[in-house]
């Protein structure tokens, strides 16, 4: 059973970095699907299961974010309605859909350090991420556009560049300091591993091929948030290594001058070479218009934190709340702030941000008191791993990794693989929990289930049903929306609405239509007032001199 849960992981290693195409819900739903197996065959195959001491405030963070979300959910509100003196939300169903994400990463964690129980194991996993990430180049220069995707989804129409760049060089980015990692701890482990030594050589000049070939990748995705974070994950990783694995203190301090004294240089370069930088990361205009969009963005939360200091204006509302706050209007849709850590934020207010803080500095405080314990190879697999999350943490200050299938499975596996046996052996918890407990653990899980779910097969309806005429078209349109009734979704069905009575030549249709169109958007825009979209629909479809309240 155990060999066939891990072949399951491996393949959604490989397959979660799909997403990149543009099928993130579908994706995530197969994800979803792939956990609920893994979890399922652990916990009615294994008399007892196991947990380390990092799992704990991994376990408190997104346990504390689900809890933070349900409670949000429980108060929904608009915001024509002035803030709770409690947590809530804006969105009620965005916030219980990103308590989905993070039961199903709590999740995710759990089943790798199930599975990852010993060192080779680790490395084993290790070996495959690395490979998935060989496998993205491949994939970069063979289908550039996702070709792909068509096959599988039974997509029509592109989805633009299979890397989304910013994301993509977060992933291989964070891929390529795990690979330096083991690389590193394999030439420290030379003089114990067993086989000849040319082929010893031959297999760690091939390994670290393979790193820098993902490292190039990394910076050749011209990300400019994938090169920084490349850099700061390796300064990272060396200041670890400098600090822990040296024998003598003066070993340590000559490693960590070196260290300082690289990356002194390197920041240095970096500083004095912002405009072939842009050059080569095609950003070539006066006024970065990325820059720019960001900028106000992080202005909009800023004030949104004022307006909601405590709590927050709920998990995942973001999007029904931004526009209001954007000092220029934004012609794409705004689903993330572009940093995820303010995203959360704004999202959780201070009291969360509080909680999460102290969560991450209990993270730090075990692994960084763990790594004095090891022996030297473990504390370089190790400090790897904590590099690696660093890296895509890094890129969660300008970017949201954290929300793309691809980038977030990667970061709670590594994470996973940190919590590992292999790392804390002799101070491993083991629990044997009662049948029914593990039937209710199981059963939360699928129900978080559902909402994504629902998302995927409303991204579906709309996907498809923009490929058939007009009557086809509508009943997939509101097939789409009765499944996930998004405000987005909802403009986009007022619009096929509109669209239809444009193109009708029959007055009573075109009557029919419009008034459709005209009363959703009234129905939404009561409880999401400042949504664009739905606001020009419903300037577009009003009768003549009507002026109906939508304030009720």
């Amino acid at each position: 059973m155990d060999l066939f849960l891990r072949i399951l992981l491996i393949i959604a290693i490989f397959f979660v970095p799909f997403s990149f195409a543009g099928a993130e819900p579908w994706v995530f739903s197969i994800l979803q699907g792939i956990v609920a197996i893994l979890l399922g065959g652990i916990l009615f195959t294994r008399r007892t299961l196991i947990y380390t001491p990092l799992y704990k405030p991994v376990l408190y963070l997104l346990g504390m974010l689900t809890l933070y979300a349900a409670v949000q959910s429980i108060c929904p509100q608009t915001l024509l309605m002035r803030p709770a003196p409690y947590p809530s939300t804006l969105m009620r169903l965005y916030t219980l859909e990103h308590a989905s994400y993070f039961i199903t990463y709590a999740a995710l964690v759990f089943c790798v350090m199930q599975l990852a129980q010993t060192s080779k194991q680790v490395s084993q996993l290790t070996a495959w991420l690395t490979a998935c990430a060989v496998a993205i180049v491949l994939c970069v220069l063979c289908l550039p556009k996702g070709q792909y995707i068509l096959a599988l989804a039974n997509v029509r129409g592109g989805y633009g560049p299979f890397l989304n760049r910013n994301h993509g060089g977060i992933y291989l980015a964070a891929s390529a300091v795990l690979s330096v990692g083991w690389v590193v701890a394999a030439w420290r482990n030379r003089h114990h591993i067993k086989i000849p030594k040319p082929s010893f050589y031959a297999r760690q000049i091939w390994a670290l091929l393979l790193a820098i070939a993902i490292g190039v990748a990394a910076v050749f995705s011209r990300s400019r948030g994938g090169m920084l974070s490349l850099s700061v994950g390796l300064f990272v990783f060396s200041v670890l290594c400098s600090c822990y694995v040296p024998l003598t203190w003066k070993k340590r301090l000559k490693s960590l001058a070196l260290v300082l004294v690289v990356f002194a240089l390197g920041a240095y370069w970096a500083y004095t070479h912002v405009d072939q930088i842009n050059e080569f990361a095609q950003r070539r205009t006066v006024q970065d218009t990325s820059i720019e969009i960001r900028k106000m963005l992080y202005h909009a939360a800023g004030d949104m934190l004022d307006n909601y200091p405590l709590w927050g204006i709920g998990i995942g509302a973001l999007p029904v709340v931004v526009t209001s706050y954007v000092e220029k209007p934004i012609s794409s849709y705004v689903e993330r702030l572009h940093s995820d850590w303010l995203e959360i934020l704004v999202g959780t207010g201070y009291v969360g941000g509080i909680l999460i803080l102290l969560g991450l500095l209990y993270f730090i405080y075990i692994v960084l008191r763990r790594l004095r314990r090891l022996e030297s190879v473990k504390q370089i697999k190790l400090a790897a791993l904590v590099a690696a999350l660093v890296v895509i943490c890094n890129g969660a200050v300008f970017d949201f990794p954290f929300f793309i299938p691809a980038t977030a499975c990667l970061f709670f596996i590594i994470t996973g693989l940190a919590c590992s046996v292999s790392f804390w052996k002799d101070r491993t918890h083991t629990w044997q929990p009662a049948l029914l407990l593990r039937l209710l653990v199981l059963i939360i899980f699928l129900a978080a289930c559902i909402i994504p779910l629902r998302r995927t097969l409303s991204w579906r309806a709309f996907l498809f049903g923009r490929n058939y005429k007009t009557e086809m078209h509508l009943q997939y349109y509101q097939k789409g929306l009765a499944l996930y009734p998004s405000p987005r979704a909802a403009a986009r069905l007022g619009n096929a609405y509109y669209n239809a009575a444009v193109r009708s030549k029959d007055p009573a249709e075109k009557a029919r239509l419009l008034e459709q169109a005209n009363q959703l958007s009234i129905t939404y825009l009561r409880k999401y007032p400042q949504e664009k979209a739905l606001s020009i629909l419903y300037m577009r479809t009003r009768p003549a001199g009507a002026d109906a309240d939508i304030s009720r």
